[in-house]
This record gives C-alpha cells, structure tokens and sequence, in this order.
C-alpha cells in the first residue's frame, strides 16, 4: 500500500484504524475528500483507535469535530503534517504519538485521560497547550522553537525543558509536580504561582541567562540549580527544606546577601536532615570573621577550645578559586590519643568550569557522632581535624564556625565571641545589589 492516494470508506462500524503508507487524504464516513493541500475528512465519532504512521498528509480536518470515542492516535512519521486539528472533543483520548511530526507548529489537547504524550524530534512546535488529569511526565528538551507552553494536569510530576533557547513563557498547574529542568532557555522570570505548587522539589535554571531575580520558592524545596545565570542579582529567602544550591558563574550575584541567606537558612531547625549538600556561589571571602580558618588543606581544634557540651556542628566555608578541576571534599575527624572516634565526608565538587573564585558552605552535623558525650572533659586530648581533599590548587581556603545550641535556637561563633542568630532577612537586604 505504499502508493495508496486515497482511501474512501464507511466508519459506521470502525473500531481500529490502522493505515501504514504516503495517504494524500483520507475519506472516513461517506464525506468529502479534500486535496493534499487542503487536508481530508469528516471524522466519525465511532473510531476508537486510529493509526496513520509515516503518511503523507499535510492536515487532517479542517473544523472541530465530534471525536467521543477516540482514544488513540499514532501520527508517527507524518513530517507533512503542519498542524494537528482541535482535538477538545476528543474527550476520551488516551494516547497521542506524534514523534516526528517535525512540521507541526502548535498543539492544544483537552483530555481528562490522556496519559501519554510523545513529542519526540517535533521541531518546528511554537506553541504547546496540554489539559489532562493523567498525564505525569514531559520530555520536550531541544524543542528550537518552542515559545509557550501550558500544562494542566492535577497529575503532573515532571517536566524537561532543556535547551529550548526561544522558550519565554511557561505555565504549570498541578498538585503532584516535584521536578522542573528550565536548562538552557530563553526564560526571563517564573510564574509567581510557582511557590504554590506543594511538592516541587527541584528546580534546575542553569544557563537561563535571561533570568534577572526569582519569586518566592517553593516551600518543599530541596535542590534549586542556577549555573551560568549571569543576570541574576537577588535570591528570594531560601526554604528550610533547601539542601542544595549552586550558582556557579552567576557573576551579577550579590556575594554578601547569598551568605547571609544561607547562614540565616543553616542555623533554622529542620536544617540538618541532610549534611551532604552544599551551597556555592560567587566570592572572594566571607563576611564574617571566622576564628578558626586556615589556608592549608588541614586544621585541627582542639576541644578545649570549644564548648563541647552545647556543641551541634560546623558550618564550613571553602574559597574555590577558578583553577578548581576537581575537589573531593571536607573530611572531618575525630581523635583521641591519635585513635579515630569519628569520622564523616561533606560532598564533592567537579566537571565545572569556573570563571571567578566562588565561596563554598557546608554543614557537618556532630549528632551524629554517639561518642560527643565521652569527649566533654578537655583533658582527654581530643582534636578535632578538618581536611580538604582533591585538588589543592583550587582551594584558596577553609574555615569553620561552630554552632551552638540555645534556649533560644541555634547560634553561630564568630570572633570575639559574636553571634548571629536566626532571623527573616528584610526585602531591603534581600534585593541589594
């Protein structure tokens, strides 16, 4: 049938369609043909699965029609097809391929229960609108010429839009999404309805060079990426849940503000859960005076320089200079009498050029060691050792602030005995620049 331009025939009884060849037009239910320029048929409400692989249609129907019953469409390979017909009436839809369809230049699909939907190599797609309770995940990465796109579906999760340069608007509505890739659009600013969506978890904007400053982040927040944002100037206050933020590059950051969001974000309660994460951006040093910094790779405190009865931990600072290829790590240990109590890693940094030096904060959480009561007493010779690990030419270095348990909340040494103590950042100093 590879040559078939035509084919008429009565659908009264039609469940399944199948067509496999270069159809010029299709005639379905008696109606009148239309050329290859103009598209074909008046479709039957009767049709329930309807398959036109690698066809040689350039449109389908011209008005809406009454599509009650269908369920599938599989398209794949029509690369005449231009535009897909209004498809609002096809309530029941299900299943939708148009996987290289390259010539289709919008989309808009109602369906309830449309779980699948593949776009696969539709390049030419400018405009995309999407309203489903079913369908979970998107993938519509390298698409060059998207510029908006609406998704509603109460059962959305994820959404991949890496490397979509002309993509400048974006909507989302869904209670189950938890995972936004924005990588490497034309994307200025986010919706401000994005801090309702309850359970985004991760949000990547990296290369979103047009990105000039965030709304208010989600609350469940945990990794937030903003590689080479070179327009960003302000970060909103970070959620409690955040345990993940790199900017590296994002030279318009204002260094000061950055570190006073995250200490303030370090020191709330809940923010220990996970202290294998890390916070960096661009910087030279750190605000703060810290008493206990060095420039070397390692540095031992001696307990006795520390209140170890209210002692929780340790938020590090690392310099990494441009020159950084890769670093394994803060490795801290516990001694007594040259014999390891305890001993725990913070995470790795590598496969990232940097264009500037940036600043680098961290946590380790001493509740995890059971032995803090054994080491109270400063007669015991403990020390405790900080060591970085990978490559020493990146590192510009280190210090650690330890931080205290209170009546009143955590708090952070700093020299001289000062302290910072949790609190909400104003909008003033939050926009600084």
């Amino acid at each position: 049938m590879a040559k078939l331009e035509s084919f008429p025939f009565e659908a009264s009884n039609v469940d399944f369609l199948i067509l496999c060849c270069l159809l010029s037009w299709v005639l379905l239910n008696g109606g009148s043909p239309f050329p290859h320029d103009d598209g074909a048929s008046e479709a039957t409400p009767i049709v329930r699965v309807l398959i036109m692989r690698n066809s040689g249609l350039k449109k389908l129907w011209d008005e809406v029609q009454n599509l009650s019953n269908l369920k599938k469409i599989d398209l794949q390979g029509s690369i005449h097809l231009t535009e897909i017909p209004d498809l609002s009436k096809a309530t029941k839809l299900e299943y939708v391929n148009l996987n290289q369809c390259r010539n289709i230049e919008s989309l808009n699909v109602h369906s309830k229960y449309l779980g699948k939907l593949y776009l696969d190599q539709c390049l030419s797609l400018t405009e995309i609108s999407v309203i489903s309770d079913e369908l979970t995940r998107l993938d519509l990465s390298f698409m060059s010429k998207l510029q908006s796109l609406n998704v509603n579906s109460r059962s959305f999760k994820e959404l991949q839009l890496s490397y979509c340069p002309f993509l400048k608007k974006i909507s989302v509505v869904s209670d189950e999404f938890i995972a936004l890739k924005l990588f490497d659009t034309a994307i200025a600013s986010l919706p401000s309805s994005i801090s309702s969506l309850p359970k985004l978890t991760h949000l990547n904007l990296s290369n979103c060079e047009n990105i000039v400053s965030l709304p208010e982040l989600p609350r469940f927040l945990r990794l937030l990426l903003l590689d080479n944002c070179k327009n960003l100037v302000s970060l909103p206050d970070l959620p409690s849940s955040l345990d993940f933020l790199r900017a590296f590059n994002c030279i318009s950051l204002e260094t000061e503000m950055c570190q006073r969001l995250v200490l303030q974000k370090l020191l709330r309660p809940n923010s220990y859960d996970r202290d294998s994460k890390y916070f960096a951006f661009p910087g030279n040093h750190v605000i703060e005076e810290c008493e206990f910094h060095t420039t070397e790779h390692s540095m031992s405190i001696p307990a006795s320089c520390l209140n170890i009865s209210h002692l929780c931990g340790f938020i590090y600072y690392i310099i990494l200079s441009k020159e950084l290829h890769y670093f394994s790590g803060m490795w801290v240990s516990i001694y007594q009498d040259d014999a390891k109590l305890w001993h725990t890693r913070g995470p790795s940094v590598g496969g990232k050029t940097l264009i500037s030096d940036h600043v680098m904060f961290g946590y380790h959480d001493l509740s995890k060691f059971d032995g803090m009561s054994e080491v109270h007493h400063p007669s015991r010779g403990v020390q405790i050792i900080f060591e970085l690990h990978g490559n020493q030419k990146g590192n510009k270095g280190f210090g650690v602030f330890p931080v205290y348990a209170t009546t009143s909340g955590f708090k952070l040494q700093i020299f001289e005995s000062q302290s910072i103590q949790p609190e909400q950042p104003s909008a003033s100093k939050r926009r600084r620049t």
